[in-house]
């Protein structure tokens, strides 16, 4: 079967060592944060909820579904979920999480870079897809995305949620300063970044300690809009939440707490020509 053409924002190089990291890190991963955490609970979960708006009896692929949080909460919304990801010790977790949920709810082990195994969910089988916080850990995006215009009904959609890639990237560095303004104490915070335009891979902890660092994939807004629009899909709406301002948050801190007017993560939805 033919395969998609490989782009500048892909690295099939590093598909088979960005999967073994995860297989290594997958357990350990789920016992640190469970099924969320905040950046999941408040940036994350309601905006998909918004941007995707599944609907009773809807068929919705979750791709790269980890433990399967959002898989089960499209279950309580209607959906018919399918739910897959590479991590065999992942979807032990999901499935034992969901084992009231019965057949509106099924978990695969599937690698989201290989098509002929996509595909045997059924071509047209889905009006609706979900990639949580996975796009940028892919080294190879084309051929998840061709796949999914496949696996979609006609005008079907996909919602897609990633480490924003003008804040929150492989050399962004929070900033905080502390000085005296009228006689007061005064805290600035800000972001640095030096590097967006061009795709790249590097690597990096998403929790401190695990037990080994990630694969990353930088890639630019643009370059996630022409990956999608390379398929046949058209961006109709974006999301770029922040942490609220709160009363409790400590300014002494080094945090995304204290930047509630900057995106740490970036939503995009995209339905098919």
């Amino acid at each position: 079967m033919p395969t998609p053409e490989i782009h500048s924002y892909d690295f099939p190089e590093l598909v088979s060592d960005a999967v073994d990291v995860w297989d290594d890190n997958a357990e350990w991963w789920d016992d640190q944060i469970g099924d969320s955490n905040e950046f999941q609970t408040v940036l994350i979960e309601p905006p998909i909820h918004e941007l995707l708006d599944v609907q009773p009896g809807e068929g919705v692929l979750d791709i790269a579904c980890g433990a399967g949080r959002m898989a089960r909460q499209f279950a309580d919304r209607g959906g018919r979920v399918t739910a897959i990801d590479h991590s065999k010790q992942f979807i032990e977790r999901a499935r034992e999480r969901a084992a009231d949920y019965g057949d509106e709810l099924e978990f695969k082990v599937i690698n989201a870079t290989d098509m002929d195994s996509l595909l045997t969910l059924g071509e047209q089988s889905f009006n609706a897809s979900v990639i949580t916080m996975t796009i940028m850990d892919m080294a190879v995006i084309s051929t998840p995305i061709a796949t999914l215009a496949r696996l979609l009904k006609p005008k079907g959609r996909a919602v897609f949620s990633v480490t924003h890639p003008a804040f929150n990237s492989a050399d962004f560095k929070l900033h905080a300063t502390r000085g005296e303004a009228d006689g007061r104490v005064s805290h600035q915070h800000r972001i640095s970044i030096s590097r967006y335009n061009t795709s790249y891979p590097y690597k990096g902890e998403g929790i401190g300690g695990q037990p080994a660092a990630q694969w990353y994939f930088h890639r630019s807004m643009s370059t996630l809009v022409t990956a999608w629009a390379n398929e046949g899909f058209t961006v109709d709406a974006i999301a770029e939440p922040s942490i609220p301002e709160s009363d409790t948050r400590n300014p002494n801190n080094i945090s995304w707490g204290n930047l509630p007017d900057v995106p740490p993560i970036l939503l995009m939805r995209l339905r098919l020509l």
